[in-house]
């Protein structure tokens, strides 16, 4: 998988008949810019509709975890249209044309994306959020073995899923929104001991940011606290996985809301091959993390995308 280009936008879709509506959708990708990269999620809600083709073992509606308050106009669908370009301007323009194209369909809900200080570094793609740290130096080094790349992302023929579903990908999506006033009243020091990381992405006991070695001197969290969101996520203790996923998040910002306050955040995307080991775990471990206080989860989903969408079979 080749590093994000700079900007997304998600939209998802409620389909009202899936096999007009794939057939021109399989056709209008085709037809879409070479310069601008397409991804099409499959929603559970999709598989509840007259579909000839079986659910992948995963896929389910995206459930509420805790700390989570789940719009519901801005969670879920039938169908995510990915669509990432090098600029705002071209992303938003391959989507109004490919939805022009195609047939039966109502949007439930789009958000547009950006990567700031979007650069690849040591073969890991990396990003500056909004809370002012960079993101990206836990994912797999991309030039390392392809096989054990796929091997994280790619649905195997042992998983005992549908044949049609056999290397494709779980996507997980998640509009997590940032309190950034209360971030931002709180000392860099503080900011550093939640995230895990100093905001240049070395560690906090010194080590550089791609280091992946255990907390062997820091078992009290004095240095690194437990609770912080590194820890949390890959603790590096013997018989916990290291995260099995593949994140290729954007920022996001929408204005104000009604109620006068700045709605921004993180668009969190990981794609694996099994939504338990990958996402589901890692999200059990962040239960109780630090950076809690100021994240909240309101919408998104779980999606499966296929290994390529052929217009004939659709």
């Amino acid at each position: 998988m080749s590093p994000p280009p700079s900007y997304a936008v998600f939209t998802a879709l409620d389909v009202n008949e899936a096999k007009p509506f794939f057939r021109e959708l399989g056709v209008a990708t085709q037809m879409s810019p070479a310069s601008a990269e397409i991804t099409i999620g499959l929603g559970a809600s999709l598989f509840d509709k007259e579909v000839s083709f079986e659910r992948p073992r995963q896929l389910s509606r995206m459930p509420s975890f805790p700390g989570d308050l789940l719009d519901p106009d801005f969670t879920h669908g039938d169908v995510l249209v990915q669509i990432c370009a090098a600029t705002a301007q071209e992303a938003r323009s391959a989507i109004k044309n490919l939805l022009d194209s195609i047939p039966g369909y109502q949007v439930r809900w789009s958000v547009d994306g950006f990567r700031n200080e979007n650069r690849e570094e040591s073969g890991r793609a990396l990003t500056r959020n909004l809370f002012g740290f960079m993101e990206g130096y836990g994912n797999p080094d991309r030039r390392g073995s392809q096989r054990a790349l796929r091997d994280l992302i790619e649905v195997p023929e042992a998983a005992g899923e549908p044949l049609w579903a056999r290397s494709g990908t779980y996507q997980v999506v998640r509009l997590v929104r940032l309190a950034q006033t209360l971030w931002d009243a709180d000392p860099v020091e503080v900011q550093e001991k939640t995230i895990g990381r100093h905001r240049d992405g070395t560690r906090l006991d010194g080590l550089a940011p791609f280091d992946d070695t255990a907390f062997a001197e820091d078992a009290d969290g004095s240095i690194t606290p437990l609770d912080s969101h590194v820890r949390r996520a890959n603790p590096r203790l013997p018989g916990v996985e290291p995260p099995r996923m593949l994140r290729r998040s954007f920022s996001y910002s929408r204005g104000r809301d009604g109620f006068g306050m700045l709605d921004e955040g993180l668009l969190f995307v990981c794609y694996q091959a099994d939504l338990k080991r990958g996402f589901e775990a890692v999200q059990r471990r962040l239960a109780g993390e630090a950076l809690s206080r100021y994240t909240l989860t309101t919408g998104g989903g779980y999606f499966f995308v296929p290994a390529r969408l052929d217009p004939d079979r659709w």
